[in-house]
């Protein structure tokens, strides 16, 4: 299971472990929750189906969690940490000394698709439950102002980009890229032949996708600083 990647963050509908054997109770109700949401949807798992799943008592989960709802919330900053720090590997220049443009991308990716399919029940049971709860769309946007729009900076200072309106295809592609993790990992839809991608296979095909809708030449060296003037990245 993911851990999210800052401390101190959890939702102010938990209670926070303070000893080494509740942090244990509290991950493991995370992680029997995150396996339940594989299986069944949100509202079809209950607080006894968790507990059991994490082999403890009802009463240890209400003395960590105020609800069921106040789990997903846990759940939600998790997956969105998790996210962002996949984003913020990817934007550090001195991770990609030396790497082609395809090289980069095609390991964020990887990366990305690795996270979304780490919490695949979270996410989906996330995704789903956005549809009716307004508050957590509004949160759930955190990962597209946050993180998107560093990547998307990214590769718009690339040299080479040959899509007529650079702006509009860079939010497009995103949206591609978005929708197809959320479509194949979330929710496992497969192409019209039905055979399922391998982690690797799925982030070679989206960046295919990627850098050939916008006409960027994969072979490039990855450039920091914008635009054709940017600057290779720095070395150590």
């Amino acid at each position: 299971m993911i851990r999210a990647s800052r401390k101190g963050l959890r939702p102010a509908r938990t209670r926070a472990p303070r000893q080494a054997r509740s942090e244990a109770t509290y991950r493991r109700l995370l992680d029997a929750a995150e396996a339940l949401l594989t299986e069944e949807s949100f509202d079809q798992v209950t607080v006894a189906e968790i507990a059991a799943r994490a082999g403890v008592t009802i009463g240890a989960f209400y003395a960590r969690f105020a609800d069921k709802d106040a789990l997903l919330e846990a759940l939600e900053e998790q997956v969105t940490e998790a996210v962002l720090a996949v984003v913020a590997r990817a934007t550090d220049p001195e991770r990609w000394e030396g790497a082609t443009v395809e090289e980069a991308f095609r390991r964020y990716l990887a990366e990305l698709v690795a996270v979304y399919r780490q919490t695949r029940g979270a996410g989906r049971a996330l995704v789903l439950q956005s549809h009716t709860d307004p508050a957590l769309r509004q949160r759930l946007r955190r990962l597209n102002t946050e993180g998107p729009p560093k990547v998307l900076a990214l590769v718009a200072g690339q040299a080479g980009i040959r899509h007529p309106a650079p702006n509009v295809g860079l939010a497009v592609a995103f949206l591609a890229v978005r929708s197809t993790l959320r479509e194949v990992v979330l929710f496992g839809e497969t192409g019209p032949g039905g055979a399922a991608l391998s982690n690797d296979a799925l982030a070679e095909e989206l960046t295919r996708l990627f850098l050939g809708y916008l006409g960027i030449p994969g072979g490039a060296r990855l450039r920091f600083g914008g635009g054709a003037g940017g600057h290779p990245a720095r070395k150590r």
